[in-house]
């Protein structure tokens, strides 16, 4: 297997209007990713994956209409289909693939395959449906950012041939250009997971999957024990997860991604200066907006307050991301918080794009399609409808449930899901309906004999 790796470049693509697939800046033709070969990546933190690099390419197509062949993307062409959708967001990051699905098909990495792939590729081989790849088997090999090419039932009963490609986001969700959202995450629905073909992997990096969660575990096991310095305990922690990070704060704060402190999630890091003399000497793992899990000179590795401390606000100097939170899926109290900053509001945006100017409209959403924007907006794929949604993520008791897991509820009794809601807590839940918008609900007696199902999305 070839190996390349990737420099910094300024992509020609990222020219508007630039044809990737006739010839790059220069006129020559493109050096295209060949058979088995990978870019390999030189990042060694998990925000500052190759991978993520693609993906926030990605960020400002999404809602972008779909177009079945669509000519290059351009100020007056704004369509994508969805090979070359894959096809633009990687070569702004200096990987070139072919056009067609069928041929990117035929590009980098094969993780896994149907035997004899080479029949779906080109005009496909007519002759009755074989077998596909079941995605339960193949789930442990696959890895944020790689292309999945489908086969389609529907359209072609008897025809053998690749007609879909999408970037692998995890278990529920795909990134992808389609006919009915457009360019976004979708739900990665059962349909798909039985018509896999093949999968591809352009990018070799070697970064350790980390959560949210599991920095914060390995941090609390430490709770009441002293380390010489914060930067120590933090750099403990990173460390037990195969994050190599430096050994002060101050030289710390210089690595990962910056992040203002209004958009601060759990697992950041938060640097002060103690001193008020310009150098960085703390640092604190970020749980929320007043709390702080870190080593003190008191206290050892403890949690204390943090928006309402006089102290550590006016110390307070920058955020930083180390962890990667476009793929994993979020903590619950997250998707909470993001469900309750929409508390009140009769109109949301919705996700896929208006037919007439190609921009997301306004809707009062129902039950469903709110839980489905609340987890869009952590990059998390639903289905669009409740009884759908049910199958999601792990069952949980309703005396287990905690804010963020989903509470369904059948009012007819017909074994079906009729809507959805958040759970709050004991006697709340927090539900949109399209007749009146987002509200916080008590949860009645009667109410909870309705109860089909409670399902956890998050961690």
């Amino acid at each position: 297997m070839k190996k390349r790796h990737l420099a910094l470049v300024l992509a020609a693509s990222m020219i508007v209007g630039f044809n990737i697939g006739t010839s790059n800046a220069h006129g020559a033709e493109p050096d295209y990713l060949g058979p088995e070969e990978m870019v390999t990546s030189q990042a060694n933190l998990p925000s500052q994956s190759k991978v993520n690099d693609v993906l926030n390419s990605a960020d400002k197509y999404l809602g972008t209409p779909y177009q079945w062949g669509a000519e290059p993307y351009s100020e007056t062409n704004r369509y994508f289909d969805c090979s070359s959708f894959t096809q633009r967001i990687f070569a702004e990051n200096g990987i070139y693939l072919k056009r067609d699905s069928r041929e990117q098909s035929t590009q980098g990495k094969t993780v896994a395959s149907v035997p004899n792939p080479e029949e779906f590729i080109g005009a496909g081989t007519v002759k009755p449906k074989g077998e596909r790849l079941r995605f339960e088997d193949i789930r442990p090999l696959l890895k944020k950012g790689d292309l999945i090419f489908f086969d389609n039932e529907v359209e072609t009963p008897n025809l053998e041939k690749i007609h879909h490609v999408a970037i692998y986001i995890n278990e529920h969700t795909l990134l992808h250009a389609t006919e009915t959202y457009g360019v976004n995450y979708t739900y990665f629905n059962r349909e798909r997971k039985e018509n896999i073909v093949m999968v591809k992997r352009m990018i070799n990096e070697s970064i350790p999957a980390v959560t949210q969660r599991d920095i914060v575990r390995t941090g609390e096991k430490y709770l009441g024990t002293s380390f010489s310095t914060a930067a120590k305990f933090v750099n403990q922690v990173f460390a037990e997860r195969g994050i190599s990070l430096p050994a002060t704060a101050n030289d710390m704060s210089k690595v990962g991604i910056d992040v203002p402190r209004e958009k601060l999630k759990t697992g950041d890091l938060v640097f002060f200066d103690s001193d008020h003399d310009g150098i960085i000497t703390h640092v604190a793992i970020y749980i929320n907006e007043d709390r702080l899990l870190h080593n003190t000179v008191s206290k050892g590795v403890t949690y204390t307050t943090f928006a309402s401390s006089s102290y550590w606000n006016s110390a307070y100097v920058k955020g930083k991301r180390i962890l990667d939170l476009k793929g994993p899926l979020p903590i619950n109290e997250e998707v909470f918080k993001t469900a309750v900053s929409y508390v009140g509001k009769t109109q949301i945006q919705d996700i896929g794009p208006d037919g007439e100017n190609g921009q997301p409209p306004m809707i009062t959403p129902d039950s469903s399609k709110f839980v489905q924007k609340v987890f869009y907006d952590h990059y998390v794929g639903m289905s669009r409808y409740s009884n759908e949604q049910r199958t999601q993520g792990t069952a949980v008791s309703l005396a287990n449930a905690v804010p963020g897991d989903l509470v369904f509820f059948d009012s007819d009794q017909d074994g079906e899901s009729d809507y959805v809601a958040f759970y709050v807590d004991s006697d709340t839940i927090l539900v949109s309906f399209s007749s009146s918008g987002i509200q916080y609900k008590t949860l009645t007696s009667s109410m909870k004999e309705d109860i089909i199902a409670v399902r956890r999305i998050g961690l």
